[in-house]
């Protein structure tokens, strides 16, 4: 009798700790949950002040005691990209997805504009040239702003990305380009406007057949000539008998606008003397999607120079073929950062299965080039973001990192 007593009195006390410790964890958790909020909502506060080393401390001490929480960790995040630390930003995206187990787009982005404001010229360039080639419209009026840049360089790598961005006045932000003071640039621009394809370009370009450069004057004749300009054929194919480096480009444009029989000039122009005229041969084969020439391409894999390794990465990923992508992850181990960089971009371009997981693994690369460049990639893999209508005015908010 005693004993049946003493068990359900122990059975009573037995549940009745059980309830209070789950309502002591609620507790907890709900405490925890609402100081997590306030360390947050502080640490924005120091981020808009400015006040960035207190953010840091203040974020690095949560974080230490909810590693898990992904917004906190989206917040770590920005704040490093506004101090433009984009390895230190990189090596939380790690973090952020290992515990989200998602990808961010708009945290993606938010390193790659960091990178564009970047005092490294080579990560700001590189981050461009990404940005451009997967058309993240996001990063729009960052590319304006670095085409108003110091650096002739960069100014090109904005052109030659705004020429590939689908916003509707990239045609006019490309007329800029053609008055630019660096022959170097107006070149790019107007190699930009025949890829844009926006036949408004003819007029404007016309005013560039009197540039003093002939580098300038050439590409004019092929921008017009893409644009569907026949005047300026001639010149075209007398590129033709003007050395390599002329013949692949006028045998690309004349194959382009229709003439597939020219398409053995580019071909032939993968074995040249001259590395230039190899390195726009393995892009052209790859834009013109000559899939008959891939074993060529791919023989160039193991060239001596290394501006021509990243042609062939760069051909391989324009032509979308996922027979390269062994080359292309050969290419990614590459001694040459450059190298590793394209190779990235163009495994992002390859229908296959796994690319994701190889562009996170060269989110550990030694060099920030190359993780920029995955970076933009795996952006580029995610989904557009939704047009909101203060878009066109640049007052469009900055949407939080997916399911945070």
């Amino acid at each position: 009798m005693k004993s049946s007593i003493a068990d359900r009195r122990y059975r009573t006390l037995r549940s009745f700790l059980s309830l209070a410790l789950v309502s002591l964890v609620a507790v907890l958790g709900l405490g925890c949950r609402e100081l997590t909020l306030r360390a947050r909502m502080r640490a924005a506060t120091l981020v808009k002040s400015g006040l960035y080393v207190a953010a840091e401390r203040e974020l690095r001490r949560w974080l230490a005691l909810v590693p898990r929480d992904t917004a906190l960790r989206a917040l770590e995040i920005r704040l490093l990209c506004d101090e433009r630390r984009i390895a230190d930003a990189v090596a939380s995206y790690q973090r952020y997805h290992g515990a989200a187990r998602i990808h961010s787009r708009p945290l993606l982005v938010a390193i790659l504009r960091g990178a564009i404001d970047n005092g490294d010229d080579e990560i700001a360039a590189q981050a461009i040239r990404t940005c451009g080639v997967f058309d993240l419209v996001e990063t729009y009026r960052d590319l304006l702003k670095a085409s108003n840049s110091r650096r002739p360089w960069l100014r090109a790598e904005a052109y030659e990305a705004i020429g590939r961005s689908s916003y509707e006045d990239a045609v006019f932000a490309l007329f800029y380009g053609f008055w630019d003071d660096d022959e170097y640039v107006r070149a790019h621009a107007l190699q930009a406007a025949g890829r844009h394809g926006d036949a408004r370009s003819l007029w404007w370009s016309r005013l560039c057949c009197q540039d003093p450069d002939p580098i300038v004057q050439w590409r004019e004749a092929i921008t017009r000539t893409l644009l569907g300009d026949l005047s300026e054929l001639r010149w075209i194919k007398q590129g033709l008998m003007e050395g390599d480096i002329y013949a692949v480009d006028a045998a690309a444009c004349l194959v382009e606008i229709g003439r597939r029989e020219y398409l053995p000039v580019v071909a032939r122009c993968v074995t040249s003397d001259e590395p230039m005229a190899r390195y726009r041969a393995a892009g052209n084969l790859g834009e013109l999607k000559a899939h008959e020439y891939l074993s060529d391409i791919v023989a160039l894999a193991q060239d001596t120079c290394d501006q021509m390794r990243e042609g062939v990465a760069d051909g391989l990923g324009r032509m979308g073929d996922t027979a390269a992508l062994a080359t292309l992850v050969e290419l990614a181990r590459d001694r040459n950062y450059d190298v590793r960089a394209a190779a990235a971009i163009a495994i992002a371009a390859l229908p296959a299965s796994g690319v994701e997981t190889r562009l996170m693994g060269l989110l550990a690369d030694t060099s920030d080039v190359v993780r920029v460049s995955a970076i933009g990639s795996l952006a580029g893999l995610l989904p557009a973001p939704q047009p909101c209508e203060a878009e066109t005015t640049g007052a469009c908010p900055d949407a939080g990192p997916a399911r945070e």
